[in-house]
């Protein structure tokens, strides 16, 4: 019977790749892993039927003390399940002892454990040797470079490990087929690079196999950014209590948000895999995190998730949400929260009249 680990879909990231590499590598037989489906989606109901979930669901814990997050499960869901071997960090906020991990750090720490879970879950073979995180200071140093890259805490963008992952992403299409295919080649190179790094710290170079394909999504982005330059030099800065923000229309190509450093605090653009639009903080330095503003949850029903970090939040469009001045005409609208300023609603999409 196949094993199934879920992760998201979409854009994916360093974490959740090196996490399901690391149980790849140190959890999984050689028959588990030829018998183990991954699985990207955000659907609760596939979710919840699978052996090992990362970095979605909104649930933390390999064992019965499970941290609930809420994000994307719904309560009926939670109620009727076991949550082992779940492995998400994105309802931790500061206070929890568990923030600044991410989802390759959760994993980490389940396999270094003394007790493992994944035992009981039938995942993890009996007999596998404990494994001591001391004796692998190489992997234990990427798993920490990149918890704190993806938490927010210290930008680990120019870390080639990262850098490679983020390059394998397809520059098109985030969800397209060969974004699928290109994840599945992430995970194997992150794999690779665990057994290099193993017994040293020196720098992994990128085999044929991978770097072919980094090679042609670059050439491609390098095509993409000039029709990016045009929609950054042609985009309309909306102002409202004091913020600055950049709503990209439906259909448009994605534009980063670092491209609208020192014109824009925020970013709003359409997320066709989700159905809903994409609030983004606009960093203060491409190099660095931080902004000059922070998001943080309306709990407002049409809001999907706001990440703990306040740098990027989901939200639903409201229907009719904001008249226009002077006309009878109405647009859809997105509202989102910022600390110390309170909520702002921005006019998305074309505008209807009565």
């Amino acid at each position: 019977m196949k094993k199934t680990v879920v992760t998201h879909n979409g854009v994916f990231h360093a974490d959740e790749v090196l996490a399901i590499a690391l149980i790849k590598t140190f959890a999984f037989t050689k028959d588990t892993n030829t018998n183990t489906k991954i699985i990207r989606t955000r659907d609760p109901k596939v979710i919840i039927t699978a052996n090992i979930v990362i970095d979605v669901g909104g649930v933390y814990k390999s064992d019965s003390s499970h941290q609930y997050g809420g994000d994307y499960m719904s309560m009926v869901f939670y109620q009727k399940f076991d949550f082992k071997g779940r492995f998400d960090h994105h309802q931790f906020s500061q206070n929890d002892e568990n923030f600044g991990k991410s989802s390759a750090g959760l994993v980490w720490e389940e396999l270094t454990s003394e007790i493992h879970s994944y035992c009981e879950m039938g995942t993890m073979p009996y007999g596998t040797k404990h494994i001591v995180a001391d004796d692998f200071p190489t992997i234990q140093k990427l798993v920490s470079i990149v918890d704190k890259h993806d938490t927010g805490i210290e930008n680990g963008s120019n870390h080639p490990f990262i850098k490679n992952i983020v390059d394998l992403n397809d520059p098109d299409d985030i969800y397209c087929q060969q974004q699928e295919v290109n994840f599945l080649l992430a995970v194997e190179y992150a794999m690779e690079y665990l057994n290099s790094i193993m017994n040293t710290d020196s720098d992994v170079l990128l085999s044929s196999k991978f770097s072919n394909t980094v090679s042609k999504n670059n050439l491609r982005r390098i095509e993409i950014k000039k029709d990016q330059k045009t929609l950054v030099n042609t985009s309309k800065v909306v102002t409202y209590k004091n913020v600055n923000t950049i709503v990209l229309p439906k259909g448009s190509i994605f534009v980063p948000a670092n491209m609208f450093i020192g014109s824009s605090d925020f970013l709003i653009f359409w997320d066709s895999g989700q159905n809903c639009w994409t609030v983004q903080t606009v960093p203060l330095d491409k190099d660095e995190f931080g902004s000059k503003f922070i998001l943080e949850p309306t709990k407002d029903s049409l809001e999907i998730f706001c990440h703990k970090a306040g740098f990027i939040t989901k939200v639903k469009p409201k229907p009719y949400g904001i008249c226009i001045n002077g006309s009878d005409g109405f647009t859809d609208s997105v509202t989102f929260n910022v600390t110390g300023i309170g909520k702002i609603a921005i006019s998305v999409g074309e505008t209807y009249y009565r």
